[in-house]
């Protein structure tokens, strides 16, 4: 798996640089998670190819990476030219933060997205950002994760109100409806309730196939699909975080049983729950 951050600190960031794709750690030679943080990096120069269990993306110059929360992944180098970029890895404490400042839905729908593009000048702004955090970092000053966390907020603010939708014409990415805003706020704050479409189509006052239709049009997924994915976040700091039984977390998180919580973990992160936990206990 990616090199977690060390115990007890909060933010990694480096520096990775490197010529005509020589250096073989870049290449990773299977695929890993990020199981204990998450990471935001920014691409100086050169670029990179990503093969996911949910498909395959480039991040080229300018681009900025995002990778979701347990997502089986590999990267290959795949330019000439020289390979700059920096990575910030963080807690899953710094993002409880982050997700009480800007909202959980914010912050999911972030890094559902995997990689995001500006223009020109909006790059320019997040290069800044990424080295003024780069350089914090290394100076190491008692107020250094303070200064951290408030410029990583506003650099995923920035990035979400200036980010360029995928198609690269040019103009800004769809925003969500309003109503189906709202009920991803709900799905967020109950998904360890019995939440299914006929409940939330009363709550909402949709009907049945307009909501199912309306929900996927939003969100790039079904309602099903999302709220399995909220859940299994939720499983996986418990998992990471806590000697909970299994089965307590499968019914803390909104499963109905412990055999449908540890097929669904399993087909998300190619892994059993019990694996996921001894893996992450002793890597």
């Amino acid at each position: 798996m990616p090199r977690p951050i060390k115990d007890g600190n909060n933010f990694e960031i480096n520096r990775s640089i490197v010529y005509n794709g020589k250096d073989i750690n870049f290449h990773m030679p299977s695929m890993s998670a990020c199981i204990k943080h998450y990471e935001i990096g920014f691409q100086i120069s050169g670029s990179h190819h990503v093969y996911s269990t949910d498909g395959e993306w480039d991040i080229l110059r300018g681009y900025v990476g995002t990778m979701p929360l347990g997502l089986h992944h590999q990267t290959f180098y795949t330019s000439n030219e020289t390979h700059n970029s920096i990575l910030i890895k963080y807690s899953f404490d710094i993002a409880d933060y982050i997700k009480s400042e800007i909202s959980a839905v914010a912050f999911n729908r972030f890094y559902a997205e995997k990689y995001h593009i500006l223009n020109q000048e909006d790059q320019q702004v997040v290069r800044n950002i990424f080295e003024k955090m780069l350089t914090e970092y290394n100076i190491n000053s008692p107020y250094s994760d303070s200064k951290l966390k408030a410029l990583l907020i506003y650099l995923i603010i920035f990035i979400i109100e200036h980010e360029l939708s995928h198609d690269i014409n040019g103009s800004q990415g769809k925003k969500i409806n309003k109503n189906i805003n709202n009920v991803m706020r709900y799905i967020d704050s109950n998904y360890m309730t019995d939440i299914n479409v006929d409940n939330i189509c009363k709550l909402f006052s949709f009907s049945s196939s307009h909501f199912s239709r309306l929900f996927k049009q939003n969100t790039g997924e079904a309602f099903s699909r999302y709220l399995s994915k909220v859940r299994l976040e939720h499983a996986i700091v418990l998992l990471s975080n806590t000697d909970k039984p299994i089965d307590e977390i499968a019914y803390e998180c909104g499963f109905k049983s412990t055999s449908y919580f540890s097929y669904s973990f399993k087909k998300e992160f190619l892994v059993s729950p019990l694996k996921y936990r001894h893996n992450i206990q002793y890597n």
